[in-house]
């Protein structure tokens, strides 16, 4: 049942405070939760014909994540406090980025899922709430909604816009 298989899934994130909460390309959401830890990636040889692909490849990067990250992808969203609307997915860059920075730090305390629309609702403990639910267009209803990275178990835990649920590997 895809309740069960969501609260499996936060499970041990519930309880945890919410840190590094941005916006990302377009209206996509991005989130830490758990121990920060350093992921680098080495610099290496790019074969591509764009110069700032190969420029890229030579740079090391490191990035700042923790256990879990959690993405929201493809769908609409909404951020409330105390029922009061701040920001959702088509609001300006402001408004989203004020609305990320009032859930930034706040403890999650509870993800539910309404199977019968793929609604999913993260309530925190100072207020906050974000709301997902997929796109309406009927083409873009198999995109992921948002993904759940464990690094710790390398596994991806992604809810679909037409309610499907997968668990992959990251090493796939």
């Amino acid at each position: 049942m895809l309740r069960d298989k969501i609260t499996n899934a936060f499970s041990d994130i519930c309880g945890l405070h919410v840190w590094q909460v941005r916006k990302g390309v377009g209206s996509f959401i991005t989130m830490e939760y758990g121990y920060p830890h350093l992921q680098i990636s080495e610099p290496h040889l790019s074969r591509s014909a764009s110069p700032d692909v190969r420029e890229l490849a030579n740079r090391r990067r490191v990035i700042v994540s923790g256990r879990w990250h959690l993405w929201i992808h493809m769908c609409n969203w909404t951020i409330c406090s105390n029922g009061v609307w701040l920001a959702d997915n088509e609001a300006s860059d402001g408004a989203i980025n004020d609305a990320l920075q009032h859930l930034d730090g706040q403890i999650l305390l509870s993800v539910e899922v309404v199977p019968q629309n793929v609604k999913t609702v993260f309530r925190f403990d100072l207020g906050g709430e974000l709301a997902t639910w997929p796109y309406l267009n009927e083409g873009e209803r198999s995109d992921e909604q948002w993904l759940l990275y464990d690094y710790e178990s390398k596994k991806v835990e992604t809810l679909k816009g037409d309610g499907t649920w997968c668990r992959e590997s990251l090493d796939a």
